[in-house]
């Protein structure tokens, strides 16, 4: 048991959520990570006198090192990290950004938690879990909930059955507020089939447990260009190329993703068309022609108009490809141009 719960907690290379391409020109979506951490005395193997036939197994040091790998391996800097450790309600908040300051000063706050929270309790997760969803999980964010817990909802806080309603009303919330939740079951004991039943394998979630550690979904931001060229004279066959880059350095966009480009309801030219990925780019072909296009721009040699985008099959990929993709913007500035750009100059000297 021990080693597959080592195996279990050996994964923060694949949660990561790089960042190596940040663009500063434009507003970007953050990454918040939440950790909903069970510091509850069974975590640490705890055997009750009174209960002398329920065992736990004492996981507190396999869970320190994933946390510390997880963090770790965070390289965007602007990432948001925030800690919720809990037994029967959230006990502390301890918040920093994912700089090398941050991070030291986070691990000092772990390396105390087992000094810090000795009291015997029982587990409630569902009332932690509504905490953060509540006061943590920001709309205008890529929000990671990453949940471990070796135990399972206490009857005084409603049980299982409460727990489950709860779980059930995840999916639609995750969509609405762009999240993801990773529960993490990190011992055999704690593994409940209706709770993996209710959330494993879904559009916005999914369960480990000791016996499935590597079946985890990559993480990939993706970071469209914040602006692109349409120059109507040199580009109107090959159409507009908009590049999305990839934060996993490695590993290729899955090809059949689709996005949604549209502009503005009173832009002066109108966008609305769904383009799949191809090359790690999307390309959109204006339905206007020559003289057309240079009517819009009038007297000015650029017309800039911003596109919004929008993922459409992020469900269809995470099944196909095993890839979860947020977009770090949702806004490119398209700028149409009317003047040659391509010159050949030839000099002679005599």
């Amino acid at each position: 048991m021990k080693k597959t719960l080592l195996t279990l907690l050996t994964i923060s290379s694949i949660l990561c959520i790089e960042c190596l391409y940040a663009q500063t020109s434009q507003q970007q979506r953050v990454d918040r990570r939440i950790y909903i951490w069970d510091v509850t005395r069974s975590m640490q193997g705890y055997k009750s006198k009174t209960q002398p036939y329920v065992k736990s197994i004492d996981v507190w040091d396999d869970v320190i090192k994933f946390l510390k790998d997880d963090i770790n391996a965070i390289t965007d800097s602007s990432t948001e990290l925030i800690m919720l450790p809990f037994q029967e309600r959230i006990l502390d908040k301890w918040q920093v950004k994912a700089t090398t300051e941050g991070k030291n000063e986070l691990f000092q706050k772990i390396d105390g938690a087992k000094a810090q929270f000795q009291a015997l309790t029982q587990t409630n997760i569902a009332g932690p879990f509504e905490e953060a969803k509540k006061q943590y999980v920001s709309q205008n964010m890529n929000n990671l909930i990453i949940l471990l817990t070796d135990g399972s909802q206490s009857e005084p806080f409603g049980g299982q059955k409460q727990w489950l309603s709860l779980l059930g009303s995840w999916q639609e919330y995750a969509k609405r507020n762009n999240a993801y939740l990773i529960y993490f079951m990190v011992t055999e004991a704690a593994k409940n089939e209706q709770i993996i039943q209710t959330i494993a394998n879904k559009p916005n979630s999914d369960v480990v447990t000791p016996s499935n550690s590597k079946n985890i979904p990559t993480f990939i931001d993706i970071y469209p260009q914040n602006e692109a060229n349409f120059n109507i004279k040199d580009d109107q066959q090959r159409g507009l190329r908009l590049a999305l880059n990839s934060s996993k350095k490695g590993v290729e966009l899955a090809s059949g993703l689709k996005m949604a480009v549209k502009s503005e309801t009173n832009a002066p030219i109108h966008i609305n068309e769904i383009v799949e990925l191809n090359n790690n780019a999307i390309h959109i072909h204006p339905k206007y022609n020559f003289e057309e296009l240079k009517s819009f721009i009038g007297g000015n040699e650029i017309l800039e108009i911003p596109l919004t985008l929008e993922l459409v099959n992020q469900d269809e990929i995470k099944q196909d490809e095993h890839q979860i993709v947020f977009l770090k913007s949702n806004n490119v500035n398209l700028r149409l141009i009317n003047k040659l750009e391509k010159v050949l100059k030839i000099s002679i000297k005599r």
